[in-house]
């Protein structure tokens, strides 16, 4: 038996099957793109304004993003449950304690979590940075978040500069922190 036919019939299938799949791939990165207003079709990773939101603290205040308009914002999705979550948030204390003279603000949007939940949590580890409440999913949706931890660097003008998927070791969030600072 020829091997010939067989392998060109095989590669021929993998292209369509490629081509299928990169079509697919595009027409759900233009339905995501059209959920947030002003991204670029390069992805959230390039120089774009970041829509405002405002969300409540576990204590109850009310925060809005662009209050923190002129000052370097690292925005932390996050949950209780997330290990990889769990595991950066003292690196996130240690980070915001480090640059909060520089004008520094880390900013915790916990995903749809109670406020009990939240705070034990937040005591349990010692986080003093704001952390809001997205009980709803309101910004995660608008933020395009799919996975937990997802992190955003936004420089003084209010303009994304990086986002980080997953965890951060120390050398990936101060290599990112200082695109922004």
């Amino acid at each position: 038996m020829k091997r010939g036919p067989l392998r060109t019939l095989v590669i021929i299938l993998g292209i369509l099957v490629a081509t299928i799949a990169v079509s697919f791939l595009l027409q759900l990165r233009d339905s995501l793109l059209d959920r947030l207003p002003g991204l670029p079709e390069q992805g959230p990773t390039q120089n774009v304004e970041v829509p405002d939101f405002t969300l409540e603290t576990v204590e109850g205040e009310t925060v809005t993003l662009s209050d923190y308009r002129g000052q370097p914002v690292v925005i932390n999705f996050w949950a209780t449950w997330c290990a990889p979550c769990r595991e950066e948030m003292p690196l996130l204390q240690e980070t915001y304690d480090a640059h909060r003279d520089d004008g520094l603000v880390v900013i915790g949007v916990n995903v749809r979590e109670t406020p009990e939940e939240v705070k034990r949590f937040l005591d349990e580890v010692g986080v003093e940075f704001p952390v809001l409440l997205d009980s709803e999913a309101a910004v995660v949706n608008r933020y395009l978040v799919t996975s937990l931890p997802l992190t955003f660097f936004v420089d003084r003008e209010g303009r994304l500069r990086t986002v980080v998927v997953g965890g951060m070791t120390k050398a990936v969030l101060d290599e990112r922190l200082a695109r922004i600072l």
